[in-house]
């Protein structure tokens, strides 16, 4: 039931029916919590979703609530350096980006970087996607200098996963929408 509640919360926040969305993961989390425990790691699942859903409702509070106790559960069922973790990481730390908290943000990227690189390999797309909320971090600060060496790092896997040289724009150019 409440895999049921969290893909149509899903389905409805992609149709953009925000409030209707975090009614039913509500609804799944409570049915998580019911049918698991509370510190079982499908209830972290249904936190996660939560946490996304608050946010285009701008409830960012409760959307930090709902990461920072996701986190705890996969620490404890998961350990530190499992790959669910490193998403929650990084929910987090764009939580603390798009509010403008980067010096909050920076260790949680860095740390859901680590992880994804042990786990994974440096060169997966979903190192990737870390490296990327990094930079766009550094970049949000204005430190340039780090930014771009994350591009360049970057452009380099997605050059040898692809199979074929992308254009090198030099870094970033323009301050991203995605900061406070």
């Amino acid at each position: 039931m409440w895999n049921e509640l969290k893909a149509k919360a899903e389905e409805l926040y992609y149709q953009g029916r925000f409030p209707e969305a975090l009614i039913l993961a509500e609804e799944s989390l409570s049915a998580a919590e019911s049918c698991f425990g509370p510190e079982h790691p499908n209830v972290a699942t249904a936190l996660n979703k939560l946490g996304e859903l608050c946010l285009p409702e701008g409830k960012r509070t409760e959307a930090e609530s709902h990461y920072q106790r996701a986190l705890a559960i996969q620490e404890k069922v998961f350990g530190p350096e499992h790959l669910d973790v490193a998403d929650t990481l990084n929910n987090l730390g764009e939580l603390h980006r798009i509010q403008g908290r980067y010096d909050q943000a920076e260790p949680l990227y860095k740390r859901a970087l680590a992880i994804r690189e042990k786990a994974l390999a440096p060169e997966h797309p979903d190192v990737l996607v870390s490296l990327g909320e990094l930079e766009e971090n550094y970049h949000c600060q204005g430190q340039y200098e780090q930014a771009t060496g994350l591009y360049k790092r970057r452009l380099a896997i997605r050059e040898k996963l692809l199979g074929h040289k992308l254009p090198d724009y030099g870094g970033l150019w323009a301050k991203s929408n995605r900061c406070s």
